[in-house]
């Protein structure tokens, strides 16, 4: 070998390892920044590093201010206690907006995985689509500006879409609202309003990433989350990712037919309620409604509803076989009795077939979930490219 094939080997070689040590430092700031609650230890058994390596590189990112020491978490009752560690909160943020029939919910997320502003906007029944639209691409500027307040660069958008979402490019929607179907489309306008990159997911999957990544970070096996609000949708986060099918929107359980020709959403979403109201001549907000269990007009919808509700939870059982179920909307509302008869109804239809059954449980998720699992969706998509520069920075 020449002097100068060893030179280039050797430059070669360097260059590699160069590479390998930005992806694992990369590796493990993505870990902290997408686990509250990450320790050292935690990162190096998920990231299969060795401990005194974790304890090195962390020590090096507190150093240059990438990452902060937050609180000492005791493992068990006995067990040792670790520090729970997060990317400092100034790095950065994104912006979430869930946006339902009745309202468009947002917030700011810092990159140490903390709220630092809301804002929650209520639709007008009579509200059009290009209304909605223009709402959506407000509350997602108004965000922005708020971050840029608080000296924190908002670096994407996450939008939350009721379902079917035809196209995520675009944030294309065929949807039922307050007035009846309609088409809406929304990246374009809220990337025109904010200059951000934005995604589009449905809000059920949303709702699941937040929950996953808040309650159960480093849960393993098949989580569903059944969302029953104006739409119905189940979504799964498997080993810790979405499953979200080629259209980016499986799981949506209400296009399945029930009988009489109608399908689920036609008898037991938050829409079929409100359709049921007006044919009835009753005015009422879907919050009266929702919140009035006892009354007459309720309790003929809950007759259909909480029998389609059952077999509905019962196809998702069967159909994706999750080690556990989780049930969120508006049945939370109702009496612990209809609670009750609903995990009944479901347990003895899943043991009739002989399917194996899985744990499940009403979950009630606060008002922004939804919300703050688009901007961590979001923040998915960018986090690579932007943990990057901020490395570079620090060299």
């Amino acid at each position: 070998m020449t002097m100068q094939e060893g030179s280039t080997t050797s430059v070669s070689s360097a260059k590699r390892r160069q590479k390998s040590a930005e992806r694992t430092n990369i590796n493990l700031l993505r870990y902290v920044l997408d686990y509250p609650g990450a320790t050292c230890k935690g990162a190096a058994e998920d990231l299969t590093m060795s401990l005194p390596n974790v304890f090195r590189l962390v020590a090096g990112f507190k150093d240059s201010g990438l990452i902060v020491g937050r609180y000492q978490e005791q493992t068990g009752k006995r067990g040792p206690w670790s520090q729970v560690i997060s990317l400092r909160s100034s790095l950065g943020s994104t912006v979430g907006v869930d946006i339902e029939a009745t309202s468009i919910r947002g917030v700011a997320l810092n990159f140490a995985n903390e709220v630092t502003s809301e804002i929650r906007h209520s639709l007008s029944p009579s509200a059009k689509p290009d209304d909605i639209v223009a709402s959506a691409a407000k509350v997602v500027l108004d965000l922005v500006e708020e971050s840029r307040k608080q000296n924190l660069d908002a670096c994407a958008v996450g939008l939350g879409l009721p379902g079917p979402v035809n196209d995520v490019t675009k944030g294309s929607v065929r949807t039922e609202l307050q007035f009846g179907k309609a088409s809406l489309e929304f990246v374009p306008a809220v990337h025109s309003a904010c200059g951000l990159p934005v995604t589009a997911s449905g809000n059920s999957y949303c709702f699941t990433a937040g929950h996953h990544r808040m309650h159960n970070p480093r849960g393993a096996g098949i989580e569903m989350v059944i969302l029953n609000r104006f739409g119905l949708a189940a979504a799964l986060m498997w080993n810790g990712q979405l499953y979200t099918g080629a259209s980016h929107y499986a799981g949506d359980l209400g296009l399945l037919p029930y009988k009489d020709g109608r399908r689920y959403r036609d008898v037991c979403t938050g829409a079929s309620l409100l359709k049921l109201a007006r044919a009835n001549g009753d005015g009422r907000s879907f919050h009266d409604l929702l919140y009035s269990p006892n009354d007459p007009l309720v309790s003929e919808w809950m007759e259909t509803a909480v029998p389609a509700f059952i077999l509905t939870i019962c196809n998702a059982v069967i159909v994706y076989n999750p080690d556990t179920v989780l049930i969120e909307g508006i049945f939370n509302k109702f009496l612990e009795q209809t609670k009750r008869r609903i995990l009944d109804g479901v347990v003895d239809e899943v043991n009739r077939v002989g399917n194996m059954l899985p744990v499940i449980s009403f979950f009630e998720g606060d008002d922004l979930m939804g919300a703050r699992g688009a901007a961590l969706l979001a923040r998915d998509s960018v986090a690579d490219k932007v943990l990057s520069q901020l490395l570079a920075k620090e060299e």
